[in-house]
């Protein structure tokens, strides 16, 4: 079949061999489902099911540790689909939620999140990427935003996306694999390493990783 052999040799083998596979991705402008829909074009036999995202993470997050509360949302892109029960309101917000760069981060939206953060507002944050790769180039991501929130209003941000090691945990737990058992491919240095030298669960070794492989640029 034509799209699987655009999956390259390696993942046909892994598809194959009946293992189990989860991706993680950190983009914030396209949802879950949308994410499947282009990697299925893309020659990848996959379901959204087995894709965790940094959105989906920060749901999860939210539910568990602040339920019902109102969120602040900063994000370019619209992954309301992926947000579950999250409330999002800008008016009296309980918590200041940063996805993805973009036009949306103007100089009053930064200041109004900076003032809710000064009140002891939490701040949760999908990810910390410096910048994404487009056919124009590098764009700036929303790492340097949270880097000045949390320099400003002296706080810590709550990472949920790669690389918090809690998004693999969830991606083992998810396969039913213990981190000693499981490799790790990746192609981003800062998001995906900084997790690797701490296993995320009980093992006696942590994940082992491969580098580079094919990942859809954000758009």
């Amino acid at each position: 079949m034509a799209g699987r052999s655009r999956r390259g040799r390696g993942a046909e083998q892994v598809y194959d061999a009946g293992l189990a596979v989860r991706l993680l991705t950190n983009p914030t402008s396209r949802t879950r489902a949308e994410i499947g829909e282009l990697l299925t074009g893309a020659g990848f036999d996959v379901d959204s099911g087995s894709i965790l995202t940094a959105p989906t993470a920060t749901a999860a997050y939210l539910a568990e540790l602040h339920p019902g509360t109102r969120c602040l949302l900063l994000n370019s892109g619209d992954i309301s689909d992926d947000l579950g029960d999250v409330v999002l309101d800008d008016a009296e917000p309980d918590v200041v939620v940063i996805g993805g760069g973009g036009p949306e981060f103007s100089y009053e939206a930064l200041d109004r999140a900076f003032r809710l953060l000064h009140r002891g507002v939490p701040l949760v944050t999908m990810h910390r990427n410096r910048y994404w790769r487009t056919d124009e180039g590098l764009r700036l991501d929303s790492g340097a935003f949270v880097a000045g929130l949390e320099h400003a209003a002296d706080v810590q941000a709550v990472v949920v996306g790669k690389p918090a090691p809690e998004f693999f945990a969830t991606a083992l737990r998810s396969a039913g694999v213990a981190a000693a058992d499981a490799v790790m491919v990746g192609d981003d240095i800062d998001s995906d390493v900084p997790a690797l030298p701490r296993p995320v669960v009980d093992s006696p070794r942590p994940f082992r990783a491969l580098a580079r492989v094919f990942m859809p640029s954000r758009a």
